[in-house]
């Protein structure tokens, strides 16, 4: 792999060396491949079946956190489907193909899904780069670690098993976590969230091409879409209010109630223009503390958010959501208040 590459991982059924099953996938990866090298991705697939526990590993990796993910939903390979599932639970981007002919399984035939030949090449070319151009992903994008990925998760399933009353959260890697954590709150509906966020047009001072601007925007259409979904779906809404502010960051942290603490940080590093960012510190693994640990540390960061909050303005009517939302702008308003 070339060093800094974004990475795609084609998900596709795997069989002997000479197969049919092999050499549509083996057509497929060299489509796929060549289609996503031009936006600055290198495809990683397993076509032949191994057994071998460092594969298994690197499968897991990658379906954690891939910049995106391309499933072959063909024959309802049982492998495919249980990777794809992951992949579409954790809320990263993956696009699904079926080949021209094949009928999909229920419980998936209401995602969108793409059917392909593999002698239209064209076909294959071009929903791909829609995917990509829906995603936002064609633009270069920051790179973020696996362990960040991994503690996102922890975040998640915490969220989905403890139910906590509070989660305020500060610049939190909008990149890694927005989708996964609404998903998450979908389960914990009595969740009340506070998103504080640099102010967009602020945020463009610190990225090449706007890119980071963008990335909050996006990220405040997630929350947007939470009404929407609640709406067609007949679904009880967390509650979710965003604030934005106007001031570089320096920490970064998710705190929930006093049991779960996430902290990253920025600093100002020197990086190549193509990365786009100014301010390092996005992609890098964070502190995650549970329990005791966590207790120690939830008041002082507490505290600044609530200092971060007090100068922050609230953002887009469509950002707050939720039958709690007049009780998180009334505790704003608090904060705003003189002290006698």
């Amino acid at each position: 792999m070339t060093s800094g590459a974004r990475i795609c991982f084609l998900i596709c059924p795997m069989g002997s060396r000479g197969s049919a099953i092999y050499e549509r996938s083996f057509k497929l990866y060299e489509i796929v491949s060549s289609a996503v090298k031009r936006f600055g991705f290198e495809t990683e697939c397993f076509l032949e079946p191994e057994r071998h526990e460092s594969i298994r590993q690197r499968m897991t990796e990658l379906i954690r956190s891939a910049d995106i993910c391309i499933a072959d939903l063909t024959d309802a390979n049982a492998n495919v489907f249980f990777e794809y599932g992951w992949r579409k639970a954790l809320g990263r981007p993956v696009l699904a193909f079926i080949e021209q002919g094949h009928e999909l399984p229920f419980d998936v035939d209401d995602f969108h899904t793409e059917t392909y030949d593999v002698n239209q090449r064209s076909q294959i070319e071009d929903a791909i780069e829609s995917f990509l151009t829906v995603e936002g992903l064609g633009e270069r994008q920051l790179r973020i670690s696996s362990q960040r990925f991994e503690q996102n998760e922890r975040i998640c399933e915490f969220i989905i098993r403890h139910k906590p009353h509070r989660l305020d959260i500060l610049h939190f890697s909008l990149f890694t976590i927005v989708k996964e954590l609404i998903t998450a709150l979908w389960q914990s509906p009595n969740t009340a969230v506070c998103v504080l966020l640099m102010d967009p047009e602020v945020a463009v001072t610190y990225a090449a091409h706007k890119k980071h601007s963008a990335d909050i925007k996006w990220a405040e259409d997630q929350i947007a879409d939470v009404s929407r979904t609640a709406q067609i779906r007949g679904w009880t809404p967390p509650t979710i209010g965003l604030w934005h502010y106007a001031h570089e960051p320096s920490v970064a942290a998710i705190v929930a109630d006093t049991s779960l603490v996430q902290m990253g940080w920025y600093f100002r590093a020197p990086v190549s223009h193509e990365e786009g960012l100014l301010l390092s510190g996005h992609s890098e693994p964070a502190l995650l503390a549970l329990g005791q640990a966590a207790q120690q540390l939830a008041p002082k960061l507490r505290d600044h958010f609530k200092a971060v909050w007090r100068d922050a303005m609230p953002g887009p009517d469509a950002c707050f959501v939720g039958s709690g939302k007049e009780e998180l702008m009334a505790d704003w308003r608090k904060l705003k208040m003189p002290t006698l």
